[in-house]
């Protein structure tokens, strides 16, 4: 269930599609929280990035959590947290992992 987000946007979009319902959603972490992610879409139109960090939040909006993939950015538009509520960071400077760091 874990997104690994150094593979490309299609995989990581095709991911949380396969794991939507009935399925518990994908799954990341962020800030020492386990969230699932239910709904994502591609960013129109593409930005190309020159340094890319896979996972980086990099905008916060209205229309949901622009995170950046393997090729480029997607972007999430519904997240939970573990006890069902809609997610938000709150801030830029957290990313997302496939693990918990200490």
């Amino acid at each position: 269930y874990l997104i690994q987000w150094n593979i490309s946007s299609e995989r990581i979009l095709r991911t949380i599609d396969a794991l939507g319902w009935p399925y518990r959603g994908a799954q990341t972490f962020c800030g020492g929280e386990k969230i699932s992610i239910i709904e994502a879409k591609s960013v129109f139109p593409r930005k190309k990035f020159v340094n890319i960090s896979p996972g980086k939040i990099w905008s916060i909006s209205y229309a949901g959590i622009e995170v950046l993939t393997g090729t480029d950015s997607i972007l999430l538009t519904k997240v939970l947290d573990k006890n069902g509520n809609l997610f938000s960071p709150g801030k830029l400077r957290l990313r997302f992992d496939r693990e918990v760091f200490k």
